[in-house]
């Protein structure tokens, strides 16, 4: 009979964090491969456990027998061996120096970061990679994709952004009001001005909207109707959902 204050658990979430362990342990092989050649292989691997399976009617749980509990069923795993070869042909690169790793992010709380990590997704680009694709991820141990049940990767890519920002501030050094070919422009010129994408980049000078025809990390021109008549000029820039600024632009006297 099982121990009433053993925890349930399901055989899903069981391996999940099986693999989640075994890939942690694979990728830190492979990053010390880097430095030096690795001197051992991971041979075969068996586990016996012995518990108590449950049914409800929906899911099948287990309970792990305790010492000297008997009646108790047997699940036998047995993992293959993994070479040095192998484990530097499948382990996943480390986080490269312009990503940044979902761990760092403090505004996703501690539960998403297990579930991602479980799937493999550690990083910013890895989320966008998801998120570009327009699939549905369900949460590991999920029974279905109902409300709650799939990762929110809308709200995760706007954390990620966020946490972007707070690392790379945008500066803007100076805007300079022209004319090029015909076309009435003002050119912004700074640093970490586009970070990622310019869709949500929109500018009004005078409250009147400006149509963005460049940007980049390091500058970004707009297209006015018309240069503006008067000396002084308030130009509003916002350049995603979490960074707007604004900026007093002196015209010439013509």
């Amino acid at each position: 009979m099982a121990n009433k204050n053993n925890k349930s658990w399901q055989l899903e979430d069981f391996i999940d964090s099986l693999v989640y362990e075994l890939d942690k342990a694979r990728e830190t092989l492979s990053i010390k491969g880097l430095s030096s050649p690795l001197t051992y292989a991971v041979k075969d691997v068996s586990m016996e456990l012995h518990v108590f399976p449950e049914y409800n009617g929906k899911d099948v749980r287990f309970v792990t027998a305790g010492s000297g509990e008997s009646g108790s069923s047997k699940i036998s795993l047995s993992l293959g061996s993994i070479t040095d070869r192998q484990i530097r042909e499948t382990a996943k690169k480390p986080i490269e120096a312009d990503d940044i790793a979902l761990d760092e992010i403090e505004e996703i709380d501690p539960e998403t970061k297990l579930q991602l990590n479980r799937m493999g997704i550690r990083s910013a680009k890895e989320v966008e990679k998801i998120q570009n694709q327009n699939i549905k991820v369900s949460k590991p141990g999920a029974s279905n994709e109902g409300t709650g049940n799939t990762i929110d990767f809308k709200k995760l890519a706007g954390l990620i952004n966020k946490a972007q920002r707070g690392q790379k501030p945008p500066k803007v050094f100076a805007a300079q009001l022209a004319t090029v070919q015909g076309k009435n422009v003002l050119a912004i010129k700074g640093e970490n001005l586009v970070i990622k994408n310019s869709d949500q980049l929109k500018a009004l000078l005078n409250s009147k909207e400006a149509r963005v025809i460049q940007a980049g990390a390091d500058q970004i021109v707009l297209e006015l109707a018309e240069l503006p008549s008067k000396k002084d000029n308030q130009l509003i820039v916002q350049l995603d959902e979490h960074t707007v600024f604004n900026l007093n632009v002196t015209a010439k006297p013509r």
